[in-house]
């Protein structure tokens, strides 16, 4: 079972990444097949979490669930946690998170994630992008998948926005913002020899790029 997994946060300061972040947001698209999805939220300004310490652990409760469930299953045991910058970002922070509220030990945490597969489509695309971080964002991946005909939305708004939504309690934005960047994801995600046969090509060669899409 594929699970696209986006967080949204906000930090007083640019540099206070990890050392002062907060979750806002995070969200989850269970790809139950090709053609079924369903969206998952677990958001601070719900009234039944209405702190980090809860939405932490609401969230750890749910993918918990998930984990028993798909290990019930005869096939797709596995998890395969999907999204972008997620090595980097979404996950070692929830890994803090749940060590900051007692979800488990850092050991028991890192096992957690460890028996779980992860795709990151920044790591998986740093080859097309001659090895380089700068410049490789999620929009860039965007422009890229509808340049080649890939039905794929415009994200909704920024990072610095979502900070801005959630000071004005403009919460159905960040909402919005969220779904269409996991969505995005997921898209990629779907056609991933297209889109990478696609960069292969312009990375290599048209050669390279035959021998890729097979």
């Amino acid at each position: 079972m594929k699970l696209y997994l986006d967080i949204e946060t906000k930090r007083p300061h640019e540099d206070s990444a990890f050392i002062e972040e907060e979750i806002i947001v995070i969200g989850v698209i269970e790809d139950l097949d090709e053609q079924t999805k369903r969206f998952k939220f677990f958001p601070l300004w719900d009234t039944e979490i209405n702190n980090e310490g809860k939405l932490v652990r609401e969230f750890y409760k749910y993918l918990g669930n998930v984990r028993k469930h798909a290990k019930k299953q005869k096939q797709d045991k596995t998890i395969v946690i999907v999204g972008f910058n997620i090595l980097r970002f979404d996950i070692p922070l929830l890994i803090q998170k749940g060590f900051k509220y007692k979800i488990d030990s850092l050991g028991g945490l890192n096992k957690f994630w460890h028996d779980m597969l992860v795709i990151d489509y920044e790591q998986a695309s740093l080859p097309f992008h001659d090895m380089r971080f700068e410049g490789l964002k999620l929009d860039t991946l965007i422009g890229k998948a509808k340049a080649i005909g890939l039905n794929i939305e415009e994200r909704y708004g920024s990072g610095e926005d979502v900070v801005k939504w959630f000071e004005n309690k403009e919460y159905d934005k960040i909402i919005k913002h969220l779904k269409a960047d996991l969505e995005a994801v997921r898209v990629i995600d779907q056609h991933y020899r297209r889109f990478y046969s696609t960069l292969a090509k312009e990375a290599f060669g048209a050669q390279t790029s035959r021998d890729f899409s097979e």
